[in-house]
């Protein structure tokens, strides 16, 4: 699990230049959905459905 947490880190970071609302979003991605805070919760529906390779990556994190 910590390989994988790692590469959702390495992409998200990879996309952050080029998607400035990844900034600051590090642990949106690496929580269990189920411990996210509301603030944390409407940040990540919000990136969630935007055409990322960390959202991508995350749904393979899920599916492993």
């Amino acid at each position: 699990m910590k390989i994988i947490n790692q590469t959702v880190d390495e992409v998200r970071r990879q996309d952050q230049p080029a998607r400035p609302q990844l900034k600051r979003r590090r642990y949106i991605w690496l929580k269990n959905q189920d411990n996210l805070t509301r603030k944390e919760q409407a940040a990540f529906e919000r990136l969630k459905d935007v055409n990322l390779k960390t959202a991508r990556a995350y749904h393979l994190k899920l599916n492993f």
